[in-house]
């Protein structure tokens, strides 16, 4: 269970990662 907790986690870390890099990126 603390596996698949810390894998969510890490995705919504990386999908937050993403669309901010995106918002930058258009923005620029």
């Amino acid at each position: 269970v603390f596996n698949g907790n810390g894998r969510v986690i890490d995705g919504c870390a990386t999908f937050f990662r993403r669309d901010r890099f995106s918002l930058v990126k258009k923005y620029e």
